[in-house]
């Protein structure tokens, strides 16, 4: 029987996704582990930085940890469907791919975190407890890339679950990103010009009450993700 390390990639996944037999099965899922757990690791611990684990109060040791377990899963799933995917056939496009898939796992595990901690709101209501100033430090040390990748995940679960209510979805959509991803307060907000004409007006508590709701639509989009 051959050595598990001098198989080639296209050796290894294949066995990796051929159930018999077992002992070759078990084998390649080992020298994966050899291979590429350093790999997959980094590209979580990265993404850990980029979401400012910290400041969610996660210790990335445990990001890590739970997010390498998923990403091991998501592999297995579907009788091994994500493995069979992929396409390539070189070590770097292979390297590259799980590079991806790290970094996609880690980024919905960090983004469902912040939505719980900073904009999914911890009460009943949807409202956090927490002070927005604390929202506005956090978001202003993502890096730039992070940042438009939560807001267009906000964008796209609030567009979709408003469906056909299109216009008051937008201007939902506007208040909340004004209140929760700048740094506009309810007064600003409802001085803006395009809610001051005829028919237009809103006060503070439609402000107050359009937060709270979109967080818990939010808030209920990540326990969804995270059953």
């Amino acid at each position: 029987m051959s050595d598990p390390k001098q198989w080639s990639l296209t050796e290894l996944l294949r066995h990796m996704v051929q159930r018999t037999p077992l002992q070759l099965h078990q084998q390649a899922w080992g020298e994966f582990l050899d291979r590429y757990r350093a790999l997959i690791e980094t590209a979580i611990s990265r993404r850990c930085h980029a979401w400012n684990s910290r400041a969610l109060n996660l210790q990335r040791r445990d990001v890590v940890d739970d997010v390498f377990s998923s990403v091991m899963a998501g592999l297995v799933d579907g009788d091994f469907s994500a493995l069979k995917s992929f396409r390539g056939s070189s070590e770097g496009e292979f390297r590259s791919w799980l590079n991806v898939v790290a970094k996609r796992a880690a980024g919905r595990f960090l983004r469902g975190r912040s939505f719980e901690r900073y904009i999914g709101g911890d009460d009943e209501g949807g409202q956090s407890d927490l002070p927005d100033y604390l929202l506005k430090d956090y978001l202003s040390d993502l890096d730039e890339h992070t940042q438009t990748e939560l807001y267009e995940h906000i964008v796209e679960v609030v567009r979709r679950e408003k469906g056909g209510r299109r216009g008051n979805a937008e201007r939902d959509l506007h208040i909340f990103l004004l209140y929760t991803l700048a740094d506009f307060d309810q007064e600003m907000i409802t001085a803006l010009p395009v809610f001051c004409g005829e028919g237009r007006e809103i006060g503070h508590r439609v402000v107050d009450n359009v937060v709270n709701r979109i967080r818990v639509i939010l808030r209920e989009k990540w326990e969804s993700d995270d059953e």
